[in-house]
């Protein structure tokens, strides 16, 4: 009898242990399908984070053509500004010139 009564104390420790082995793997495939949810739901957003990336990559990149081109619209009319003050200083030489040639004659005696 004795080792019949040492077999069921051990059978009963044994499903003891069997059942919080099974409580444990619930709460093991509980915490999974969590931690798989919330990875879901990182990836999704790790998506739309790319999306709204390249979105900016390419608004970035839209911007840079712009002020390349206004840029050199600007160079263009800095230049056409620089030929405009030479051609203006060459007109004062021009006029200057000009009045002394009138001052030369006016203060000839005709």
């Amino acid at each position: 009898m004795e080792n019949e009564e040492k077999i069921l104390k051990i059978l009963e420790s044994m499903q003891t242990d069997i059942g919080g082995l099974k409580q444990s793997q619930e709460l093991i495939c509980t915490q999974l399908r969590e931690h798989g949810a919330i990875l879901s739901a990182l990836q999704t957003a790790s998506e739309f984070h790319k999306a709204d990336i390249d979105n900016l990559t390419h608004a970035v990149a839209r911007l840079e053509g712009q002020l390349t081109k206004y840029n050199k619209k600007q160079e263009g009319i800095e230049s056409d500004i620089k030929e405009i003050k030479e051609e203006d200083k060459s007109i004062r030489e021009v006029i200057g010139d000009h009045e002394i040639s009138i001052r030369t004659l006016q203060r000839r005696v005709v």
